[in-house]
Formats: structure tokens, sequence, C-alpha cells
């Protein structure tokens, strides 16, 4: 009766961890991004398709024959984001973007990005913006076929799991063998 009691505690304990330990967000990474002037974007962002929000963003342009480059570090205050079209700007903080760099990414055939990760076509276009809030702008320079967005999922990390799992079996072990001491006596 115990051990039966013990396995169904253990399996339970085990399900709802696992229900627990979903991604909350997705790392999206640029790959193969060459732009057709010859610079390349590259570079990631973190996106949680929950609340639709954008964190930990760093995504650089190289120099080509049409642009100098530029690193981008928020999103445009302007534009979305959107879960398939997002736009960067260089810096969050700037009272006026006029004259500065933007960067857009558009998923090809407007497939959404999701907390699944995978890998999704995209064109990319680097532009200038032209009024204070980034709202409107030139392009620059797009890119060419090939690019494409990377998602993997942000999960909890293997050790921390492992210590939860190993403390919980540890416990129901000792549970058992004291309701069996106690009931033995």
């Amino acid at each position: 009766m115990i051990r039966n009691v013990t396995v169904v505690c253990t399996l339970l304990i085990l399900a709802a961890m696992a229900s627990g330990a979903r991604a909350d967000s997705v790392t999206w990474t640029f790959t193969d991004v060459t732009m057709a002037d010859g610079g390349t974007a590259s570079g990631s962002f973190i996106y949680d398709a929950a609340d639709n929000s954008v964190t930990s963003i760093i995504i650089t342009t190289t120099a080509g024959t049409e642009s100098s480059g530029a690193t981008y570090r928020a999103l445009d205050p302007g534009y979305g984001p959107y879960p398939f079209d997002m736009a960067f700007v260089i810096d969050p903080s700037l009272p006026d973007y006029t004259g500065t760099p933007a960067l857009e990414f558009e998923t090809i055939g407007n497939v959404p990005l999701t907390n699944a990760g995978g890998v999704i076509p995209i064109d990319v276009n680097e532009f200038t913006c032209t009024d204070a809030i980034c709202n409107t702008a030139d392009e620059v320079r797009g890119s060419i076929d090939g690019a494409e967005l990377v998602g993997v999922v942000n999960t909890p990390e293997g050790s921390s799991i492992l210590f939860l799992v190993l403390g919980l079996v540890g416990l129901i072990g000792v549970g058992a063998a004291r309701r069996r001491f106690c009931f033995s006596a």
C-alpha cells in the first residue's frame, strides 16, 4: 500500500513540475541575413508571445555600400511590436529619432513568432527615421533571400530542476520510511 501511494505521489509531483517548467519566452536570433549592399545583420532578442513583449535586444548591422551599419538596442517607439513584424532603433532614450537608423524585419507570409520557437524566413530592411518618433522612414537597404529567425525556447536551468526532483523524491522516501516505522511499532 505504501509503495503504491509513494509511486502515485511521485507521478503527481513530476506531472505538476512538468507543466510548471514551460518556457515563458524564446530567444530569436538573426541568421544568414545578408543585405543587398553586402552588409550583414546579426544578433538576437527575447520575445514572449503571451504578452507580446520584447526584451534583451542586441542586433548589429555591418557596413555595406549603402550604410555604415549600426547597433540596435530598443523597439521603434512609433511601430509595433507585432508578432510577425518588428522595428528596432539604436537608443531607447533619444528625444528625437530624425536622421537615425532603424531596422525592421517582417516574417515571410506573416507567420507569427510564438513561444514554441522554430525557424522562420524573414525580410530585413534598414531605414533612416524621418520624424521624431520614427513613425516614418526612408529605406536605405534590404536583405536578400535566405534570411531567417531561429527561435530557441528559454528553459529553466537543468541543475535546478534536477535538485528539485531529487529533493522531492527524498522527501517522499523519508515520509514513506517514517510511516513504515510508525506503523511497525
